[in-house]
């Protein structure tokens, strides 16, 4: 999953798949293809900035190409299904794919990060394990 934040309060770019391969050069992505259940939430705004709605995508493969740290072009196929939601009719949880988890301590920051260990916090689980087996005198 790849998430991007896009610094309007709690608006997220989001895109995720089973395999996902970003390109870069000289430093810079320039491509990003996703292969098998490509999903994504985009934002989608005017040049003067007014954001017309939320758009979710769902197509088995999705290609993109990036340029300037914009989306040059987006390329979806074979079958592909989408909807623009206008921000004032989205229900709650619409703005988020199912997987989607904001860990920002955990985002790289450098070409050095990769080799960092990252710990997870345990209040950022969604959901705490289950006990095994519960008695009001033992938890296990």
């Amino acid at each position: 999953m790849a998430i991007q934040d896009r610094g309007q309060g709690s608006q997220y770019n989001q895109l995720s798949g089973r395999d996902m391969t970003a390109f870069f050069r000289d430093g810079k992505i320039y491509n990003v293809l996703v292969e098998g259940n490509a999903e994504s939430l985009y934002y989608l705004v005017e040049e003067d900035s007014t954001i017309i709605g939320l758009n979710k995508t769902e197509s088995p493969y999705l290609s993109m190409d990036i340029e300037n740290e914009k989306i040059k072009r987006l390329k979806l196929w074979p079958a592909t299904t989408a909807v623009t939601t206008p921000l004032p009719q989205l229900l709650p949880g619409q703005d988020r794919l199912e997987r989607f988890v904001w860990l920002d301590y955990l985002r790289p920051i450098s070409p050095s990060d990769i080799f960092r260990s990252n710990i997870k916090k345990s209040e950022d689980a969604e959901e705490q394990p289950q006990r095994r087996f519960e008695r009001e005198d033992i938890t296990l």
